[in-house]
């Protein structure tokens, strides 16, 4: 904490900063480090030697050289008068958030009370968390309607789904999967009543599994046509559209295991099916995109799939194949439904094709 606080302190460009406390005796300490003055110069330029090494160096504002940081090493006079201090602590903070990176640069540093002579940096290695990735409709807005042209966010996000029995879910594999329930999604042209229900309902839910030596991750986008609610049968506009460019950028933001991918190859396009290889590691994968059941002006579903063989081998054409016809691709939506599930309507499959 020493060496955060007087790094702080004694950088030129700062103003003003502010310091948390839990409680007197804590705000005291801090008094105390204060006091001992601003780091000297040496320890000061390679701490922002490390900071630019690390890629995580403070950058000023781009028209602004007023924050420019400088490369000498003058430093401005340090306050050292105990009310200055006690000012300058319940100030509020400037742009500058260096020090916020260097906290995990000196997690280990021991020995708070050390002279200057004895305060160095530890030899820490800093790795920075790699960059967001930005779904492709944002990356190219001239393509975002035909990527996602619904209203919500058709994207599979894991860590924001919800966890739940895979009976309840529009996709499914095996008994010991991991089904996950997503985001709901309508069409565009649909308006939605002040209870927020609306005449064209479509679930995106993912199952995980793993089966023998495959690791399988898929997703569906579902509707179902032959839906009743309170606001009536679904729109005639109410279907899973396609997106005849669908391609190498889709497939590699389809889900996580993709987001990781790597060696991308062979595209194959039949229609609207596609299948790309690809590494996950020392994996070899296939991601997998397969319509369902034609309907009006779309699908009745469209599912995703990635398939990771383990060790070293490769993807074969029999594991797709088992994949694709194990996964159970539900279409009857029980939310709000007043058709019952065994509504002939649905067909002598019941609500799985």
């Amino acid at each position: 904490m020493e060496f955060i606080l007087r790094l702080t302190f004694t950088n030129p460009d700062l103003d003003t900063t502010i310091v948390g406390t839990v409680s007197p005796a804590h705000l005291q300490a801090n008094l105390d480090v204060l006091e001992r003055g601003a780091l000297p110069s040496a320890l000061y330029d390679e701490a922002k030697r490390r900071l630019a090494a690390a890629g995580s160096a403070p950058r000023p504002p781009r028209d602004d050289p007023r924050c420019a940081i400088p490369t000498n090493s003058l430093r401005r006079p340090f306050a050292t008068g105990r009310s200055a201090i006690k000012r300058m602590i319940m100030q509020a903070v400037s742009g500058h958030m260096c020090a916020i990176v260097m906290a995990a640069m000196i997690a280990s540093v021991s020995g708070v009370d050390a002279q200057d002579n004895k305060l160095s940096l530890p030899d820490v290695t800093v790795t920075g968390p790699a960059a967001p990735v930005e779904p492709p409709y944002m990356r190219n807005p001239g393509k975002a309607f035909g990527r996602d042209p619904y209203l919500g966010r058709y994207r599979v996000e894991e860590d924001k789904f919800s966890e739940v029995p895979c009976a309840a879910t529009r996709i499914a594999l095996g008994p010991g999967g991991k089904c996950l329930q997503g985001y709901r999604l309508t069409a565009p042209e649909v308006l939605i009543d002040r209870q927020g229900s609306s005449s064209c309902d479509m679930a995106l839910d993912v199952v995980i599994d793993a089966v023998g030596q495959l690791s399988i991750e898929a997703d569906i986008l579902a509707v179902d046509p032959y839906k009743v609610t309170a606001n009536g049968s679904q729109l005639k506009s109410c279907y899973v559209q396609s997106y005849m460019g669908y391609d190498q950028e889709d497939f590699q933001d389809m889900n996580r295991v993709t987001r990781r991918g790597t060696n991308w190859h062979n595209l194959q396009i039949n229609g609207q099916e596609r299948s790309i290889e690809f590494s996950d590691g020392s994996h070899n994968c296939i991601a997998i995109l397969k319509p369902g059941p034609v309907w009006r002006g779309g699908y009745i579903y469209i599912t995703h799939a990635s398939i990771c063989r383990m060790g070293t081998a490769t993807v074969r054409t029999e594991d797709i194949a088992y994949v694709l016809g194990s996964l159970q691709a539900r279409i009857y939506d029980p939310v709000g439904n007043l058709r019952k599930a065994g509504d002939p309507t649905y067909g002598p499959a019941g609500n799985s094709r």
